[in-house]
């Protein structure tokens, strides 16, 4: 829907999968005509970040079970998602190295994580990234200066059953400097240990 939604007490922009915070900015002056705010005066954005080997498995999972799931739908039978449910049919490693990201970019390699939440390759200050596994924890916290003295509740705990009987700690090590390779920066900069 191009009109705002209201959840809970938080009013739900309308907007694009995957959109990068600098396409958001790019579309500032049509979501301030839509709604009235400046997106580009957002005091505090937050992005959650997931942990590498749970987000590799969890996406493997997802296009292994493809056949049986969701894209049996006739909404998801285009080609660059039917490869991935093929890929997904073999290894973990393969699958890592050859399934590319989230989304295509101009260059051709595509949206690393990071890529979601940078500015001309910096974190704005108004940027607070929560990990996806600790969000329970970490989300209060973040939203403590804005509730006063209300203390907030997260509803429930954001853990990822293990996808196809694999868990992290089964990944083999050639599958692990593949996941560091694609996922470099979320570990270079202390995000996840490998």
């Amino acid at each position: 829907s191009m009109h705002a939604k209201h959840h809970f007490n938080a009013r739900l922009l309308s907007g694009y999968s995957h959109e990068t915070l600098e396409e958001i900015y790019a579309d500032s002056a049509r979501i301030e005509s839509e709604t009235g705010i400046n997106v580009t005066n957002v005091e505090n954005i937050f992005a959650v970040i997931r942990h590498p080997y749970d987000l590799e498995l969890s996406n493997y999972a997802f296009f292994r079970n493809g056949r049986k799931n969701v894209l049996r739908g006739s909404a998801f039978q285009v080609s660059h998602i039917l490869d991935k449910v093929e890929l997904a049919q073999g290894s973990v490693r393969e699958f890592v190295e050859r399934s590319g990201y989230f989304r295509g970019d101009n260059s051709g390699r595509g949206y690393r994580t990071e890529d979601y939440f940078r500015i001309c390759g910096e974190i704005p200050d108004n940027v607070t990234l929560l990990r996806f596994e600790n969000l329970e924890e970490e989300f209060p916290l973040a939203m403590a200066p804005f509730l006063a003295e209300k203390k907030m509740e997260f509803p429930h705990s954001n853990k990822s059953a293990p996808g196809e009987g694999i868990s992290m700690d089964e990944l083999d090590g050639p599958t692990k400097i593949a996941i560091y390779k694609k996922h470099r920066w979320l570990f270079d900069e202390g995000y996840y240990q490998r």
